[in-house]
């Protein structure tokens, strides 16, 4: 494992959360980095979205109409209940 993987391995807690490194190694080899500007959405209401997002550097914030709902802080996980939601709902997996 890289040396940046160990990092987010480390700092994202994933031991605690019940990953061994075999299974974070491959939960990391199915994705693909995306770095993103301040201000650019993640999902939009009412998008369907097969992605899990995990926010190495930095935070997002959820709204909906231009209200402020909750935070999604640094080395967390975005958008888990829709792709939970999917998952379910494919019967081939």
């Amino acid at each position: 494992m890289s040396e940046d993987m160990l990092e987010i391995y480390r700092h994202g807690l994933f031991e605690k959360r019940g990953f061994r490194k075999v299974d974070f190694y491959r939960l990391f080899g199915l994705a693909k980095k995306e770095v993103r500007k301040r201000g650019d959405y993640l999902k939009r209401a009412g998008e369907r979205t097969h992605q899990l997002i995990y926010i190495v550097d930095g935070k997002g914030i959820i709204t909906r109409d231009r209200s402020f709902l909750g935070k999604v802080p640094e080395h967390d996980f975005a958008g888990k209940i829709e792709f939970m939601r999917t998952m379910t709902a494919d019967k081939n997996i």
